[in-house]
C-alpha cells in the first residue's frame, strides 16, 4: 500500500474530526486500519475520540493497541497512564492492579518525552485520580501553565483541586 494513501487517510480523519464530523473521521480510521492495521497513530486518534466521547473501554483499548504497536508513542502512553488512573478514582476498579497500570503507563511516558505537554497533563491527571495528591498535580498543571498559558484544561484542573482544598475564591477564578 502507498505510504502516501495511509498519510492521506490519517489526514482525511483529522480535517473531519476538525469540521466537528466524529463518525466521518472515525471512518477514516478505521479504512485505514482495515488496510494496514499497524499504523499506531489511526488507533491513537481512535483512542483520543473514545476518550472525548466518553467511551474510556474503548479509549483503553485502541490506546493499548496503538502502543503495543509503537513502544514509543508517548502521547498514548501518558493518556493511558491517566485513563487507569482515573478508572481507580471514580471507583470502577480500584485495585492495586488497575493503579499498578497507570503507573507503569504513565512512567513510560515520562521516560518518553518528560517535557512534552502532553505528557505533563496526564502526570497531573495521574496524581490527582491516583492518590489524591494536590501537591504534585498542581506542580505538573503549573508546569503546563508555562506551555500552554491560554488552555483550560490547566486552569479547569487547577480549579477543580483548589475547590477540593476548600479554596473556593481561586476555584472560581480558574474556572
Amino acid at each position: 500500500v502507498d505510504p502516501a494513501y495511509l498519510e492521506a487517510r490519517l489526514n482525511l480523519g483529522l480535517a473531519f474530526k476538525g469540521l466537528g464530523e466524529r463518525e466521518a473521521a472515525r471512518a477514516a480510521w478505521r479504512t485505514l486500519l482495515h488496510v494496514r492495521p499497524t499504523v499506531a497513530e489511526a488507533w491513537g486518534q481512535l483512542g483520543a475520540m473514545d476518550l472525548e466521547d466518553g467511551h474510556t473501554g474503548d479509549a483503553i483499548e485502541n490506546l493499548t493497541k496503538a502502543v503495543q504497536l509503537d513502544p514509543k508513542f508517548a502521547a498514548a502512553w501518558a493518556t493511558l497512564g491517566s485513563l487507569h488512573a482515573f478508572q481507580y478514582f471514580g471507583g470502577t476498579d480500584h485495585t492495586d492492579e488497575r493503579l499498578d497500570k497507570a503507573k507503569a503507563a504513565i512512567d513510560t511516558a515520562v521516560r518518553l518525552a518528560p517535557d512534552a505537554p502532553e505528557v505533563i497533563e496526564n502526570l497531573g491527571d495521574y496524581y490527582y485520580y491516583g492518590f489524591r495528591d494536590y501537591d504534585r498535580a498542581v506542580e505538573q498543571y503549573e508546569r503546563l501553565a508555562v506551555l500552554r498559558p491560554n488552555d483550560g484544561v490547566v486552569y479547569g484542573s487547577l480549579a477543580l483541586i483548589h475547590r477540593r482544598q476548600g479554596r473556593f475564591k481561586e476555584a472560581i477564578a480558574e474556572f
